[in-house]
């Protein structure tokens, strides 16, 4: 098989030829990190010749902050600390958000969130909906260039996620206990530009997965699942499933940390994966693999199981180990894809780290050869 029908095999919950294996958000085809950094070159590598590739494409379906309106102030230097601004102007007055990377790290941070006040809600509400007919030359260009070297993935978000994540957690939290009113009002009006976008760019694109990041914010430890999921999740991500998996393509529920109260309710929404499955031993996890393969692995597609720090963290051999046991529950009856709980973002990377990937590709080839 090639990988691309690895990961549709995977996707379709059947059993290919190999265990599909891959990088967390990146590949030599969308990867963005220092190109003069000599391991994470070697990584990319890596991928190319042992895994299957997973692409990241951004398209505009009428959801982003990031208008014509948008100032942004901020340089591309990975070797000093920086800040980035930006400011939209709204008929009730402007918003501002602000991020900061720090240095040799590649990742940029929020240090001011768009909202914080329920006037800053208010002022969001006030933006008039985009009229968005979305693009999908980024993401057909894109499949054409992979060919059968794996799939395109686009991660527009879902309603929670998009509007959560325009507010430093602890202040969405306390603004939905203070005004659930005004939460639910947002996700409203964001939910139906999801569907809206989704519904004019499904009908254009085929076998794209289509994430969703989000639902783990209505779960520990941010929120009660069982007073919030279903208000917050299920309510306003059932559709976009729906027209996801109806147009041929793959609605793929990205989800952090503690499952153990949202497996009914991620059995209920029924996306076509789960990802990135963070389990126990891992300090940020209360579930096993076990139970979540014998909970969704006949239901869905599972992706993931190996925690960013282990591979980042553990010695050869424990990794080694520790590869094994995912792999073992895991695999049986198909259906699962091998996928780190997140990507790599020091730099310079250590050459160790690198070896440890090199590792977990290997412990895949060789499960699928037993």
């Amino acid at each position: 098989m090639t990988p691309r029908q690895r990961l549709l095999t995977a996707l379709g919950g059947g059993t290919p030829d190999r265990i599909p294996v891959t990088l967390y958000e990146f590949s030599h085809f969308d990867d963005r990190r220092p190109a003069d950094d000599a391991n994470y070159t070697a990584l990319r590598d890596m991928q190319r010749q042992l895994g299957e590739c997973i692409v990241h494409v951004g398209v505009d379906i009428g959801t982003s902050m990031q208008d014509q309106n948008v100032v942004t102030q901020g340089s591309e230097r990975f070797d000093e600390s920086q800040t980035s601004t930006a400011t939209i102007a709204t008929p009730e007055g402007p918003l501002t958000t602000v991020l900061r990377r720090d240095a040799g790290n590649i990742t940029w941070w929020r240090v001011k969130p768009w909202l914080e006040s329920p006037e800053d809600c208010r002022k969001w509400l006030s933006l008039q909906s985009q009229q968005v007919d979305p693009d999908p030359t980024p993401i057909l260009q894109m499949q054409e260039k992979v060919g059968e070297q794996g799939l395109v993935w686009y991660g527009p978000g879902d309603a929670l996620g998009l509007i959560c994540g325009m507010f430093h957690f602890d202040a969405f939290a306390m603004t939905l206990m203070e005004d659930e009113g005004l939460i639910l009002e947002m996700l409203g009006v964001m939910s139906e530009r999801i569907n809206r976008g989704l519904k004019k760019l499904c009908a254009k694109v085929r076998n794209v997965g289509i994430r969703f990041w989000g639902p783990e914010y209505a779960g520990a430890p941010l929120l009660n699942p069982r007073k919030y999921f279903e208000k917050l999740v299920t309510r306003f991500d059932a559709e976009p499933i729906r027209i996801i998996k109806e147009s041929g393509n793959f609605a793929i529920i990205h989800c952090h940390g503690n499952m153990a109260e949202l497996l009914d309710y991620l059995l209920d929404l029924a996306p076509t994966a789960l990802e990135p499955l963070e389990v126990l031993p891992a300090s940020t996890a209360n579930v096993t693999m076990r139970q979540v393969k014998e909970k969704l692995g006949s239901k869905m597609c599972l992706m993931g199981g190996i925690q960013a720090s282990e591979l980042e963290l553990l010695q050869p051999d424990a990794l080694a180990r520790r590869m094994r046991e995912i792999l073992n529950v895991a695999t049986p009856g198909g259906g699962f894809v091998m996928l780190p709980t997140s990507a790599p973002f020091e730099y310079p990377l250590r050459p160790e780290v690198v070896e440890n990937y090199r590792v977990y590709f290997q412990a895949v080839h060789e499960a699928s050869k037993a």
